[in-house]
């Protein structure tokens, strides 16, 4: 069998290369600060490329790449927001990953077997682009969270473009949202929503293990500034073209956060506000409830916070359908309409009937048989024949056959045709969740989509589920 090389999470294409040929370490990129990050001016030669980055992250088809870091702690959830433009022939692939791309020395994900090298929390940018699509990105939310049991708080960034003239804004923010809030931001994963909306997913602890016997490459992480200072933290060892803050801008009361405990209300039902990081509050600073249209004046159910720097407070959802916020003024009449802080959007609607509806997960986890049928991978890869145990395109599984599953947790057992020894036959591994989307064939990892489709970690869509 092929071992399995690294169950990706909604990983359509884990690729990356180098920016020039010198490999400095990967710069610190701030938290909590949007960056618009450039794809450099030349490509990379694959020869120049480390070994380790070399065998694992190299794609052709996205031959300008950069890699960056975060530097996290243990215990604390994040969300990573990406925002990349919906432009046909400019497409971006980032992922955040556990691994050092371009050092000997890596940073390991310990799975369910403590063998994983790394791991990807999202796939590419959705496409293809619409014609005449209004949107100016595509948005994606994460929420993960570094387990307490992690060994180090290096977090890898490698963001692919497919020209010299692409861009991405990236943003990893802590305290997170919520999981809630993300989880909503649309039905569908593989398909999002248009018109600049978002979608989302949230994940478990992400455990992040040291390779015994190697040492740690050492970078410094960027200092927080004082507030009072104009200039904005020096990134050190940064790759060619650095990353430029562009977004959000920067203003006096940017500490001050509104966070509702859910993104979608009934009509009526009861709104938990949050409110925390006003430094010098005052007995008449208010929060007021807002349409997302609607002036500073045309204000809805309104609260004064009585001298409290944070807190909570509870509001009653309008009537009325649609989308509304949350805005924070300070010590009124003083402050007037001036807002210093909003919430993320929440939409009102009328509740919806429960769907009785049987999903994938549900039967993968049900125990009963399924097929993974192996029907989109012509023209993706050479399956004529077996090349060779690590030279083969999917290893002992071959395009264009059915092969059989049934899942009992821990184990997949997988019967089907088997390149390698030119027979059928049955073998089972251990690893992977369906609640996750994961997919465990003779140890090779793969993901599907909700409505079926089966997507491999070198080769995209290769076939769909059938019952």
């Amino acid at each position: 069998m092929r071992a399995l090389r690294l169950i990706p999470a909604l990983a359509l294409a884990f690729s990356a290369t180098a920016w020039a040929h010198n490999w400095p370490q990967p710069a610190y990129l701030p938290l909590n600060t949007m960056v618009e990050l450039k794809a450099p001016a030349t490509p990379v030669d694959k020869a120049s490329a480390p070994k380790r980055f070399r065998d694992f992250h190299f794609s052709s088809h996205s031959p300008y790449q950069q890699v960056y870091r975060f530097r996290v702690e243990k215990g604390q959830r994040y969300t990573l927001l990406d925002c990349n433009p919906a432009i046909a022939g400019k497409e971006v692939w980032p992922y955040v990953a556990g691994a050092n791309p371009v050092s000997d020395y890596t940073f390991a994900l310990s799975g369910p077997s403590g063998t994983l090298p790394g791991f990807a929390l999202r796939f590419q940018q959705p496409w293809p682009i619409e014609k005449n699509e209004a949107a100016t990105c595509d948005a994606m939310r994460h929420n993960f969270t570094i387990s307490a049991k992690s060994e180090h708080t290096d977090l890898f960034l490698v963001v692919n473009f497919n020209n010299a003239a692409g861009r991405s804004k990236i943003m990893l923010k802590s305290p997170a949202d919520s999981d809630q809030d993300v989880e909503r931001s649309t039905n569908n994963p593989y398909r999002p929503q248009r018109k600049g909306s978002t979608w989302g997913s949230t994940w478990p602890d992400l455990i992040l293990k040291n390779i015994p016997g190697e040492t740690p490459v050492v970078v410094t992480p960027p200092v927080t500034p004082d507030p009072g200072l104009p200039d904005p933290p020096i990134i050190q060892d940064r790759p060619r073209d650095p990353p430029v803050v562009v977004d959000p801008p920067v203003i006096p009361h940017e500490n001050m956060t509104l966070e509702t405990d859910s993104g979608t209300y009934a009509p009526g039902a009861a709104i938990t506000l949050r409110y925390a990081g006003i430094a010098r509050p005052a007995a008449q600073d208010w929060i007021g409830l807002y349409k997302d249209d609607a002036k500073n004046e045309q204000y809805g159910e309104w609260h004064y916070l009585g001298g409290k720097g944070g807190g909570s407070m509870t509001f009653k959802a309008p009537a009325a359908p649609g989308s509304y916020e949350f805005r924070l003024f300070l010590n009124w009449p003083s402050g007037g309409y001036a807002d210093v802080a909003r919430s993320r959007r929440i939409l009102v609607q009328a509740a919806q009937p429960p769907r009785v509806e049987e999903t994938w997960i549900d039967v993968i986890r049900s125990g009963r048989p399924f097929q993974v049928v192996f029907d989109a991978s012509a023209g993706k890869f050479n399956d004529q024949g077996w090349l060779g145990q690590g030279q083969d395109p999917m290893g002992t599984l071959k395009g264009g056959e059915t092969y059989s599953v049934v899942y009992r947790a821990p184990s997949w057992t997988v019967t089907g045709f088997n390149e390698g020894t030119n027979a059928r036959g049955t073998w089972s591994y251990e690893g992977q969740t369906p609640e996750a989307f994961q997919l465990n064939l003779w140890g090779r990892g793969y993901v599907f989509s909700r409505n079926g489709e089966v997507f491999d970690f070198d080769y995209g869509l290769v076939g769909h589920l059938k019952r």
